[in-house]
């Protein structure tokens, strides 16, 4: 009986242990998502950061871009208008050259 009892302190003893076991398990899983909750926060914010870097960039290259064709076009404009003549007499000639490379082509 003495052994009984031995086993029994033993059993209650190993439940004890599980039950502590199962408590510490559920404060590991607890600590842990909130560790990930942290650091999915964080990422998002970096990469919210990131994000709007970038956009930053893209808004910045589109404006260069836009000033850029802004300014050939009034460039373009000034050429035409200062020298009237020469434009008109180019914008012929590379109409006729375009006209006899295609020509060619429908001819053979």
């Amino acid at each position: 009986m003495a052994e009984k009892t031995e086993l029994q302190n033993e059993v209650d003893k190993l439940r004890n242990d599980f039950t502590q076991l199962r408590g510490d398990v559920k404060e590991l899983v607890a600590t842990l998502k909130e560790i990930g909750a942290e650091k999915a926060k964080g990422m998002k914010s970096s990469l919210d950061d990131e994000l709007k870097e970038r956009r930053e960039d893209v808004l910045r290259a589109w404006a260069t871009a836009n000033e850029k064709s802004r300014k050939a076009v009034t460039d373009v404009e000034e050429g035409i208008g200062n020298h009237p003549f020469s434009s008109v007499l180019t914008a012929f000639a590379v109409g006729f050259a375009f006209a006899k490379l295609f020509d060619q082509g429908r001819r053979n």
